[in-house]
């Protein structure tokens, strides 16, 4: 469903899959309605063809976040993102780093065709928060001051990647990807951060790419 009230479905089936109720902060979020009228803690939305739409996602920081630099992730915990995740046809960001999350990249990846930056790494490779910008590639390197938290997606990263053709950044460090590196990604992606994974074999093409 491309419209508000599939993406109002992809966060209610996002909210139980990843155990929503026990988030570091789950202000403005319901496991049985969602109102994007309303503040959405780590949700941004804006109107698009005269609708509210979801167009960023960063659940990569609790409560503590503007507290305590160093604390990423928010709690979420599951073994699966629904195929309704892919109702979100606006998403331009999707920040889901530090926390406890072991699915697969599935179905949804397919469908979330417009998103630019792509966060899933089990843990911070670089300072404080989810520091991740698309124009701002000098904040990448910093040192890591925090390693408390894992995602341990399963699974290899899909060749799906290559349809997210306005992809910039993907950035999957630390998360126990096992199998090949995808073949393709798109002709878009400038960054990429696959450090610490579970993945063999011999390094396809694009990693000659000059543009990255």
């Amino acid at each position: 469903l491309d419209s508000r009230a599939g993406d109002k479905q992809a966060l209610v089936d996002f909210y139980n899959a990843m155990d929503g109720p026990n988030w570091d902060n789950n202000t403005g979020w319901d496991g049985n309605a969602m109102d994007l009228s309303q503040s959405i803690f780590g949700v941004e939305v804006a109107t698009i063809d005269g609708e509210l739409r979801v167009v960023k996602m960063n659940l990569s920081g609790g409560s503590t976040q503007t507290n305590n630099s160093n604390i990423i992730g928010n709690g979420l915990r599951g073994n699966a993102i629904p195929d309704s995740f892919g109702n979100l046809k606006q998403l331009r960001e999707l920040r889901l780093k530090g926390n406890d999350i072991t699915a697969r990249i599935d179905n949804w990846i397919q469908n979330t065709v417009n998103i630019e930056l792509l966060s899933l790494s089990g843990s911070t490779g670089y300072g404080g928060q989810d520091e991740l910008d698309i124009d701002d590639r000098s904040r990448y390197n910093h040192p890591s001051k925090n390693n408390n938290s894992y995602n341990k997606w399963t699974g290899e990263i899909p060749d799906d990647l290559s349809m997210l053709t306005n992809l910039v950044l993907f950035e999957a460090m630390n998360s126990s990807f096992t199998g090949s590196l995808p073949t393709q990604l798109p002709s878009s992606i400038k960054a990429l951060f696959l450090s610490n994974n579970k993945m063999t074999g011999q390094l396809p093409a694009w990693s000659n790419a000059v543009n990255m």
